[in-house]
């Protein structure tokens, strides 16, 4: 496996705006931390309670 930076650029937990901040605190109050699928969602958090329906889902 090579060393490649992600693709996705983390954004820092103090640099997220309200609607990221909303979208963060929903993804880690269940789990603990933020995993980092979850990641893509906080880049685009009005898309992020349509991914969580579709990930619902399929369970």
């Amino acid at each position: 496996m090579t060393d490649r930076p992600n693709r996705i650029l983390e954004i820092p937990e103090l640099e997220l705006n309200s609607a990221q901040r909303k979208v963060f605190d929903d993804l880690v109050a269940g789990r603990g931390r933020l995993l980092t699928p979850y990641n893509n969602w906080i880049h685009s958090p009005e898309v992020a309670p349509v991914c969580r329906q579709s990930a619902l889902s399929l369970m």
